[in-house]
């Protein structure tokens, strides 16, 4: 995501480093996280936790208050994987 004006810019490089970065997230809290825990998840640096989590421990289900999101800026529109992440978490308004 890009919030200045100024045409965003994306590599490819920067793209799979935020993905793993993301990934070694996700697997850390899902290794340490006791069954049934409400996990929050701060922001768009780490967009993509929520579907990684989901994935590693199915027994949170989907749009289920189990896996929180709060952000106070927008998802980029070009960035469906992180848009789709963002699906099926409880967002306090």
């Amino acid at each position: 995501y890009h919030d200045v004006i100024a045409p965003p810019i994306y590599h490819r490089i920067w793209w799979e480093s935020y993905r793993a970065v993301n990934r070694r997230f996700a697997e850390q809290v899902a290794s340490i996280s006791a069954p049934g825990a409400t996990v929050w998840v701060q922001d768009y640096q780490l967009q993509l936790v929520p579907q990684l989590l989901r994935r590693l421990r199915p027994t949170w289900p989907s749009g289920s208050s189990t896996i929180f999101r709060f952000r106070h800026m927008g998802c980029s529109p070009s960035c469906r994987g992180a848009r789709r992440s963002c699906r099926g978490c409880w967002e306090p308004t």
